[in-house]
């Protein structure tokens, strides 16, 4: 369910004698931005100061931090319950996915962050960060932390997606300016789940404190919707005996049937928990922090330190005039699951694609194949990889590009293209003129208009929308001004 370039027009200076003067001449400034279809921050949240000192625990003591992941709509009714009860919560969100379709919107993270409750950091989008290129991960987790501070929540932890990490990964996120990061899967479950035989009977039930690693910090399994209200009280009430700090994991609420209304994970484990069962959660836990079994705090509470300054991610900068800006652009070099190095298969609508590469190429040994059948609306098209930098052709701001690639095809075909914003986020841009049937391979050429203010990369691609058969190879993406 993956950075920002710092951009500048190139100002072109040219001189022109008029009678004894000299006449100096300028391009045209870049087009305005496009507008940000997500996420339109007003003012920035009002927050209580957060404390830079570690929580300290008596002998034997408990802390409880009550964490969300992935910033899922349901993430703000948590918050809204977890107000009520008087419990603080960690949400840690994926900045790129604020404000889409079934995530929570910028109003709602400043709600919630008003009302007491942290929001981290968890990658830009939700990537496997020890399967990126060193970069490409850094970008993911610097960028993320500086547009989540960009908008004005003071961000100081983090959570690693799929709890995968490495050392090198410890070690950017540190760079990156956070305080702690969380793994999952550390801590002896309440219940042992068969599906799930790597946890162990052996391991401690709550993590130190202060944690020996504050940059892998142990937790527990994710909640998912198996676990019942007692494993949820278990699992605290387990380290009580013991004393330390127990990070629990939720991702959704829902409401009914939890295996219809969630996504599900492999072997059919869903991330949801019912709403009524967290509600009880939380009225048990008020109960145990007002006996004094427990404390509930935050993950910046318990973790303490500064809000350190933002932290760019490596700059991809624009291939140099005339040089192709395409990465593996010939689709030789071979990718995972059958696609090309650095490319994508894109497809929207209501139709069945086919993708598969053939050795009919224009050059080399590789094309790429589309066969759409089924066609109702929408389309479909192979594209450079929407990533942060290492595989999209990054631009400049008031540049002109053209764009080309080798084509056969049995039906009209276009370029799609796709911008990416300066928050690294993705979106549609334009598509071109249609190019007609070939039945030998043919040059598609189009020049784009010049690329507006805060647009950092472009990924584009020909496609069908309608029945039909492409094959495409050789693309480029050139900027033909003078240096």
């Amino acid at each position: 369910m993956k950075g920002v370039v710092r951009l500048a027009a190139v100002l072109v200076i040219g001189l022109s004698v008029a009678g004894c003067g000299l006449t100096l001449r300028t391009p045209p400034a870049a087009p305005a931005a496009p507008a940000d279809p997500f996420v339109t921050p007003g003012a920035k949240p009002v927050l209580p100061s957060v404390s830079t000192q570690p929580l300290v625990l008596a002998p034997g003591q408990t802390v409880v931090s009550i964490t969300f992941d992935d910033g899922w709509a349901s993430a703000a009714t948590a918050a809204q319950l977890m107000t009520a009860h008087g419990l603080p919560g960690t949400f840690f969100v994926n900045s790129g996915t604020i404000g889409r379709a079934g995530y929570v919107s910028f109003a709602d993270l400043k709600s919630m962050a008003e009302s007491g409750h942290e929001i981290g950091g968890h990658s830009l989008t939700h990537p496997d960060l020890a399967e990126l290129p060193s970069d490409e991960a850094r970008r993911q987790i610097c960028d993320d932390r500086k547009t989540l501070l960009g908008w004005g929540f003071p961000i100081r932890n983090f959570a690693y997606p799929f709890a995968s990490a490495s050392p090198q990964i410890e070690n950017m996120v540190n760079e990156c300016g956070y305080n702690s990061a969380r793994s999952l899967d550390q801590l002896r479950p309440h219940r042992p789940d068969p599906r799930f035989p790597e946890n162990c009977d052996g391991c401690d039930t709550a993590e130190t404190m202060p944690p020996a690693d504050p940059m892998y910090t142990r937790a527990p399994r994710e909640v998912d919707n198996d676990w019942t209200l007692v494993d949820l009280e278990g699992q605290v009430t387990d380290a009580i005996s013991h004393g330390g700090w127990v990070q629990l994991t939720f991702h959704k609420l829902c409401t009914t049937d939890c295996t219809d209304e969630i996504n599900q994970l492999s072997d059919s484990s869903s991330i949801a928990t019912p709403q009524q069962e967290f509600d009880d959660f939380l009225t048990w836990l008020a109960d145990q922090q007002a006996q004094g079994q427990i404390i509930v705090r935050t993950v910046g509470d318990v973790i303490g330190g500064p809000v350190q300054a933002p932290v760019t991610g490596p700059v991809a900068p624009p291939a140099p005039p005339g040089t192709n800006g395409v990465a593996n652009p010939g689709l030789e070099q071979p990718g995972p699951d059958g696609v090309p190095a650095c490319w994508t298969h894109g497809a929207f609508g209501t139709n069945s694609p086919e993708f598969s590469l053939v050795p009919t190429a224009h050059s080399g040994d590789t094309a790429s194949q589309l066969i759409m059948r089924d066609y109702v609306n929408g389309g479909a098209e192979l594209l450079p990889t929407m990533d942060l930098g290492t595989c999209a052709p990054a631009v400049a701001a008031g540049q002109t590009y053209t764009i080309a690639a080798w084509y056969t095809s049995t039906v009209p075909t276009a370029f799609s293209v796709q911008y990416r914003l300066a928050r690294g986020i993705w979106v549609y841009a334009m598509s071109s003129p249609e190019f007609a049937p070939a039945t030998q391979f043919t040059t598609a050429r189009w020049t784009l208009p010049p690329i507006p203010d805060g647009v950092t990369a472009v990924s584009f691609g020909l496609g069908l929308n309608r029945n039909g058969e492409l094959v495409t190879d050789d693309y480029s993406l050139t900027d033909g001004s003078s240096p």
